[in-house]
């Protein structure tokens, strides 16, 4: 392995505790394999980056000991797809195109659905500034995909929360001229929102179920008694025997825990970071038919 890569990858596995576990040959391996299945060269160091980043994301929510999980992140990655995302950061010409050919399409599709027709082009060319190169000291946010879903997942939830959050902030920016006036129809309508939802209800689902097996039967129990009981923090604190503002943080806690859960779980199944992936929930939160009834039983757990 070139001495800069080998680096960087010691540094990955030390940062794991898993000293000499013989995966050197596995990383050029994969390297190796993603030049085959890309027809394209990236150069070492750039796809050890971008995987030492994702190993140590990844591994750092496991349970194994570091050498365990450190063998079992590798093969779980998704690392053809890192090695496409090194090669658009790294500026490889046919990676760049090899990505706006696979995920044209699906990104023409949501931006039909989102932003009005005139301002396709101008929306194309900011959105991939904004995957792929990135503007002043903000690096291109492919470099926070972390391999654990596929891009192309990953693609079409940052560049769905981009064209709204672009679109509506140039709604928002007064008109200079007649002749530069904002569409009326520019701010997607709750349709148009409820359709992109659409495109990530099944992750969202999945990430809310298995939240809620990570949370303490506490936990769980307050969420349910306020829920599907309706009490409040003061018959919460005279249940627990506890004062109210303790059975409000109690609470409070319960709730803030859940969500963190569902971002962490939607994030990982997208290869998105927990902040995109936040950020795309509370956009589309009240148009996805995902509700707490539907994952949790009212029937209280014993504690």
């Amino acid at each position: 392995m070139a001495d800069p890569a080998e680096r960087v990858w010691r540094d990955c596995v030390e940062s794991l505790g898993a000293h000499g576990n013989g995966l050197d040959d596995v990383v050029d391996g994969l390297w190796a394999q993603g030049r085959a299945t890309h027809g394209f060269e990236v150069s070492r160091l750039a796809f050890v980056e971008r995987l030492s980043a994702a190993v140590i994301h990844r591994a750092g929510s496991g349970a194994e000991s570091a050498a365990e999980r450190k063998a079992v992140e590798v093969h779980e990655l998704a690392t053809d797809d890192l090695y496409l995302a090194a090669g658009i950061i790294e500026g490889v010409g046919a990676a760049v195109a090899a990505a706006r050919s696979r995920f044209g399409a699906d990104l023409t599709r949501i931006m039909t659905r989102l932003v009005p027709d005139s301002e396709h082009d101008d929306t194309r060319q900011r959105l991939e500034t904004h995957l792929f190169v990135g503007r002043g000291d903000a690096g291109p946010a492919l470099a926070s995909y972390r391999g654990s879903g596929s891009l192309a997942s990953w693609v079409r939830a940052v560049g769905t929360r981009f064209m709204v959050d672009d679109t509506r902030a140039r709604a928002r920016v007064p008109a200079q001229t007649e002749f530069h006036s904002q569409p009326a129809d520019a701010v997607p309508s709750e349709a148009e929102l409820a359709v992109a939802a659409q495109e990530h209800a099944d992750a969202v689902r999945a990430a809310m179920e298995v939240a809620f097996s990570k949370l303490t039967v506490r936990e769980r129990n307050l969420i349910r008694y306020s829920v599907f009981h309706g009490l409040g923090v003061d018959e919460l604190g005279a249940l627990y025997a506890v004062h109210r503002s303790t059975a409000a943080r109690w609470l409070q806690r319960a709730r803030g825990a859940l969500s963190e859960h569902v971002e962490d779980n939607f994030a990982q199944h997208l290869g998105a970071s927990t902040g995109e992936a936040g950020s795309l929930l509370r956009a589309l939160r009240s148009r996805l038919d995902v509700s707490i009834r539907s994952f949790l039983a009212s029937t209280v757990e014993t504690e």
